[in-house]
């Protein structure tokens, strides 16, 4: 019922970071509301305060990973997708980005190694645009 008060994802997770304290799951919410805004840089750092509550949140990475590749830093990117995949070795999500990267730097062998590993567990679209390219098979 209290949503209703509220005009969008942001000013509630605003409200709700206003009365709790070291709320990381907000903070990730919100950095996936600004993502949609195209606001990456705002979701850049509410990840990176998700980050600093509990070092251990993948999604925070992955969200932050996101961000990074839609301003074109890619190197900052991997680095977040590859801990995401390090805490939790079956983000088919974090994977299927990465073999997205990777196949935007021509990276054919690494493209399709992390295209197939994320169609293993779950999201086969890297896979479809390696195979387009001709990258796996």
């Amino acid at each position: 019922m209290q949503l209703g008060y509220w005009q969008n994802n942001i000013t509630s997770n605003d409200h709700t970071l206003e009365v709790t304290d070291n709320n990381w799951f907000v903070y990730v919410a919100r950095s996936a509301a600004y993502s949609r805004l195209n606001n990456y840089r705002q979701a850049i750092e509410d990840c990176s305060r998700a980050i600093e509550i509990k070092p251990n949140c993948e999604m925070a990475y992955y969200n932050r990973g996101v961000a990074y590749g839609m301003l074109g830093n890619y190197r900052q990117a991997m680095e977040d997708f590859n801990r995401a995949i390090e805490i939790k070795p079956d983000f088919e999500l974090a994977y299927n980005n990465r073999a997205c990267i990777y196949l935007d730097q021509g990276d054919k062998i690494s493209s399709c190694r992390d295209a197939l590993k994320a169609c293993a567990i779950g999201i086969c679209k890297a896979l479809e645009m390696a195979k387009s390219k001709g990258y796996c098979r």
